[in-house]
């Protein structure tokens, strides 16, 4: 049985949303804009060169950012718009099993309807 899309999920989605936002962000300057107590970009600067500063950046930063971008694609659409095959338990299940990727098991309760 579908589940209905309440409003109250929209803005709990959009309080989330920003604070991914808001990580993602964190994680692209933090080593280059000064933040007050949060950070030492002098210290940082000169621990590294540029080149390496920039490898770092954006090793530690693109997947976070693709996973936003993702997100995003997410929040944009309408349950209606979302494929099936990603609306189901199963899918559901897998997604959290690669994403995660612990080694743990997982124990998982069937949905009922």
């Amino acid at each position: 049985m579908a589940q209905p899309h309440f409003p109250a999920n929209r803005e709990i989605e959009m309080v989330l949303l920003a604070l991914q936002v808001f990580q993602v962000l964190f994680l692209w300057v933090h080593d280059w804009i000064p933040l007050g107590r949060l950070n030492d970009v002098a210290a940082v600067r000169s621990q590294d060169t540029r080149g390496r500063l920039v490898t770092v950046t954006l090793i530690q930063s693109v997947l976070w950012t693709i996973g936003l971008g993702f997100s995003l694609l997410y929040f944009r659409a309408r349950p209606a718009d979302i494929p099936a095959k990603t609306r189901a338990p199963e899918a559901r299940k897998a997604l959290l099993r690669g994403t995660y990727c612990t080694g743990n098991r997982i124990d998982f309760q069937e949905e009922t309807g």
